[in-house]
């Protein structure tokens, strides 16, 4: 696997959208998106408004520190709680037992998370006190390695949704209408494969979705090695249950590109 140097994943930052933009439809998408599904999935679904997210370098590097919430990708986590870490144990891949590289952390008005992931495996966790959201700055034609080998009827629909905002590294809703958009027809999660909570036995409903525009922010080459996915879809407890821990584990699937 290769990865960018720490340095410049350092360098960026997630920001959210500015309140003046919600009135630009670009920010909003409210397209259906029942026949990007499996059949289980096919019910009939409202539109319901997507939270789309940018990535843009930080102006100054304090803003990255913890006591400032940040969202951030790469580098190392800004952890809210920076005494009742998870366990170390919990930051190893569950496949192969190698540290797992931190990737992401996204902040909004209801949740923080902090996601990490190795080649193989991820593992993603909530600071209760905090919410959740995401952004990103790239035109699709800066990637065009991204999608080449993967031109089908999924990534065509899936191309169509996300060039109302082409640099948009990741999508948000919060909402039990809410659905991921799938690149590729395969590898796509089953209801039996989402777990319940672990912590209150509740049903996991879809949150948000990492989208592979962001490998370019990461300096990721085309390899046969390189870290790679088609998208990360994270799933969360539909209750927000607060259990007994600062830090809790949710569920993240990564639908791979090959």
């Amino acid at each position: 696997m290769e990865f960018a140097s720490e340095e410049k994943l350092k360098s960026l930052r997630i920001s959210s959208l500015d309140d003046e933009e919600e009135d630009d439809e670009a920010q909003v998408d409210e397209t259906d998106d029942a026949d990007l599904y499996n059949e289980e999935d096919e019910d009939d679904e409202e539109q319901v408004p997507v939270i789309l997210g940018f990535v843009e370098k930080p102006k100054n590097n304090w803003s990255l520190l913890r006591q400032y919430f940040p969202s951030k990708a790469g580098g190392t986590p800004a952890w809210l709680d920076p005494i009742n870490l998870p366990s170390e144990k919990s930051s190893l891949c569950d496949f192969c037992s190698e540290p797992l590289q931190f990737l992401l952390q996204t902040r909004c008005t209801q949740m923080q998370t902090s996601l990490e992931m190795s080649e193989s495996g991820s593992q993603l966790y909530r600071d209760t006190v905090s919410a959740l959201f995401l952004d990103c700055n790239m035109a699709l034609s800066e990637v065009p390695y991204l999608y080449s080998s993967y031109i089908n009827k999924s990534i065509e629909e899936m191309m169509t949704r996300i060039s109302r905002a082409p640099e948009q590294v990741l999508r948000y809703c919060r909402s039990a209408k809410g659905k991921a958009l799938w690149p590729v027809p395969s590898g796509r999660p089953s209801r039996s494969d989402i777990p319940a909570c672990k912590y209150c036995g509740g049903t996991r409903g879809f949150e948000f979705q990492v989208l592979p525009q962001l490998l370019y922010y990461f300096g990721v080459q085309n390899d046969v090695d390189s870290l790679d996915w088609a998208t990360i879809v994270v799933y969360t407890c539909e209750a927000s249950c607060n259990g007994d821990s600062g830090y809790k584990e949710e569920f993240a699937w990564v639908q791979l590109a090959s």
